[in-house]
């Protein structure tokens, strides 16, 4: 990839969580480091509530995009991860946008310290059987 690449990171950056926001902003920042023109991509609007606290540190710090806004651009990386963003019970019906089912076959799909979250049984458990 060249310096002029647009990046897009799907994780858990808008929930109440210090963890997931600041794996974002980590992330976010090494990628400008680099020369990369990255973006976290905005899952906040779809619940408010959660994003109040850790959504105005983002957005002060990151350049954020619209989900949808994305399908539109050419784009050739996405990357998905921070803590449990392959556990279905926790992403619940976005599980297949961590998955990045939206993003075209030609562009690269990466994935960065994304977790289940749980044990193998625990997830065997609770995981609908159509996902595994």
């Amino acid at each position: 990839m060249d310096t002029n690449t647009n990046i897009y990171i799907q994780n858990f950056w808008y929930v109440n969580n210090y963890g997931a926001c600041l794996t974002a902003y980590a992330l976010y920042n090494i990628l400008q480091k680099l020369n990369y023109n990255s973006y976290l991509i905005d899952q906040s609007k779809y619940n408010e509530a959660l994003a109040y606290i850790f959504g105005n540190f983002i957005k002060r710090y990151c350049r954020t995009i619209d989900k949808n806004d994305v399908q539109n651009l050419s784009i050739s990386a996405f990357i998905t991860g921070s803590d449990q963003v392959f556990r279905p019970e926790l992403t619940g019906e976005k599980f297949s946008q961590f998955m990045l089912d939206f993003v075209s076959e030609s562009s690269r799909k990466v994935s960065v310290s994304a977790s289940f979250g749980v044990d193998k049984e625990n997830f065997l458990k609770e995981t609908d059987s159509k996902v595994i």
